[in-house]
């Protein structure tokens, strides 16, 4: 496993425009829907509320859970009250052995510890669907916490094609959401700038679509983000 492979920066846009696509792909076919995961069997499924009709269904595993009551964290893979399919476990275990040897605590906790602050347990689902190489995670809510649930694939949702408008908007949320480094994390998801001139870079949102103008600080904060027309595309600018 490759150092860079836990960088949150590297997986952070990924994630979470992946998880707008299955939020899409779910809103498009019900106003409201319900989600259930069987750990056993290693599978999300989601339906509509009213009809219960399967929307989608999901190999999925457990990444962790957090308590409502003081944010206490615990890794799916520490959990023994719990199922997970061996493919799954297998890829936790060679993520937490590769932590082990970097002394990175967070990813190898094996007994619950409390969270200074309840974004941490996205920051770590995040991290972890990311160098676990899913497609997404979903935060489900439950009596008492949150299961934080790798989604390992999603065809349907990745199927979705995402305009820049939507790629925008997952930028500014997420950055708004979670501590990382920007600039790192921008390069990561959208390639090499085009163009760079002192603290601002040009990125492609997409062939034919439209360019994000982004201006850093020196720390690789992001301080403005403004989209124009690429040439010969059809992006609406914002």
């Amino acid at each position: 496993m490759a150092n860079e492979a836990l960088r949150i920066e590297d997986h952070v846009f990924r994630i979470a425009e992946n998880q707008r696509r299955l939020f899409d792909y779910l809103n498009e076919r019900s106003e409201s829907w319900a989600w259930n995961v069987d750990l056993a069997e290693g599978t999300l499924v989601f339906t509509d509320e009213t009809s219960n009709a399967v929307l989608l269904e999901c190999p999925a595993f457990l990444l962790g859970t957090m308590s409502d009551a003081d944010n206490s964290w615990l890794w799916g893979w520490a959990n023994r009250n719990v199922s997970m399919p061996e493919d799954a476990r297998r890829r936790f275990a060679q993520l937490v052995a590769y932590a082990r040897a970097e002394d990175l605590d967070a990813l190898t906790a094996d007994k619950p510890g409390v969270l200074s602050d309840p974004t941490q347990g996205m920051y770590l689902a995040v991290l972890a669907a990311g160098a676990l190489g899913c497609f997404t995670f979903y935060a489900g809510r439950y009596d008492g916490g949150t299961a934080f649930l790798a989604v390992d694939r999603c065809p349907e949702a990745e199927a979705l094609r995402l305009e820049a408008p939507a790629r925008v908007t997952v930028i500014t949320e997420t950055i708004a959401a979670l501590p990382f480094e920007h600039r790192a994390a921008m390069e990561a998801y959208l390639g090499e700038p085009l163009s760079e001139l002192g603290s601002s870079a040009v990125f492609s949102l997409g062939a034919g679509q439209a360019i994000a103008e982004v201006t850093f600080d020196d720390k690789g904060r992001m301080t403005n983000l403004r989209t124009a027309l690429e040439p010969g595309g059809g992006a609406p600018p914002e």
